[in-house]
């Protein structure tokens, strides 16, 4: 129970890390570097999708990798 509580804290944490920075980017390149806001926005919101993604990554979700794939050269 306390482990999804932490995970929850994380999730929202960084969530509004990443809603901050996507307001700054967009600001920034639309106030002061002049780039339309579509573009501005779309700059905007990849740059903190990826941030979230890999924040989410590292400190929200676990990540298990002892499943195995199989291997192509194998195949009988």
């Amino acid at each position: 129970m306390k482990r999804i509580v932490i995970q929850i804290l994380n999730f929202v944490i960084i969530g509004g890390f990443t809603t901050l920075v996507d307001l700054c980017v967009l600001i920034f390149t639309t106030e002061r570097l002049n780039i339309p806001y579509f573009i501005s926005n779309l700059l905007s919101f990849s740059i903190s999708l990826s941030i979230n993604y890999f924040l989410s990554m590292r400190f929200v979700f676990v990540v298990n990798n002892t499943y195995s794939t199989p291997k192509i050269g194998n195949r009988i």
